[in-house]
């Protein structure tokens, strides 16, 4: 018994460790192509997440409209699509968000004002590589700036780490997010404002605004994660009254 179950440790030692290394030595394929472990791990994150594109679009009720929706074509082959936006307009209960066809996830959403204008972000883990059709469908009444953003790199199982929001009156919006090293960062600012100016802080890279929609300004920034907590902040040509959305794109 003993004998039997050494050999069956010496052929399970060979099989996960000596016959990859072998093929690898003998054949010439390059290091941790049958590695199992390296593929879970490209699948579950420890990757850097890198911008990949950006689109946006926005809509001023015209009385019927129910849906936004724009073209999104990805650079390279995206591991995570996020949507954000600002929606204004009480009638317009934003019932869903796509992205080629397939449902996001809301993953952050702060009302601004008793109007029913709110800043929202949806995101969608591995999406379908190449131009893709992004739709926001509302109930009806709809004032809406939005953006997309595509990721490569990091998890392709798992679109957000965290997310937060914050609201206040003044012309410095902040919000912190959870993040990792590796982690990306997309954020939306939304304010109650018409022709608000916006400049994102640090070394954020605005994406897209700011766009007026009605009586209400928008715009979108991204940032490369730290350690611990990410923080994105804002500066308005106006103190009103803002909302602010962000997410951390896995790692």
């Amino acid at each position: 018994m003993r004998r039997f179950i050494g050999l069956c440790l010496v052929l399970w030692c060979l099989f996960c460790v000596g016959w990859p290394t072998l093929a690898q030595t003998l054949l010439g394929f390059p290091p941790g192509m049958f590695d199992g472990r390296a593929v879970l791990d490209a699948a579950s994150g420890g990757g850097t997440v890198l911008f990949d594109a950006v689109a946006s679009a926005f809509v001023v009720d015209s009385g019927t409209t129910t849906t936004l929706s724009w073209t999104h074509t990805p650079v390279g082959t995206p591991t995570k699509a996020a949507v954000a936006f600002e929606n204004y307009d009480t009638n317009c209960t934003v019932s869903g968000v796509t992205y080629g066809g397939v449902s996001m996830v809301q993953e952050a959403s702060q009302t601004i004002s008793a109007g029913g204008s709110s800043v929202q972000i949806w995101a969608l883990a591995n999406p379908s590589a190449g131009a893709q059709t992004v739709v926001i469908t509302c109930g009806q009444h709809m004032y809406t700036q939005a953006g997309s953003i595509t990721v490569t790199g990091g998890s392709t199982v798992t679109a957000i780490r965290a997310a937060n929001t914050a609201l206040a009156t003044s012309t410095t919006p902040s919000v912190s997010v959870t993040s990792a090293t590796g982690d990306f960062i997309v954020d939306v600012v939304g304010s109650t404002g018409a022709n608000v100016t916006t400049t994102a802080g640090g070394s954020q890279n605005k994406r897209w605004g700011p766009t007026d929609a009605g009586t209400n300004t928008a715009s979108s920034s991204t940032l490369p994660a730290g350690s611990g907590s990410t923080t994105m902040t804002w500066t308005l040509g106006s103190s009103v009254t803002w909302g602010q959305a962000a997410v951390s794109l896995h790692n």
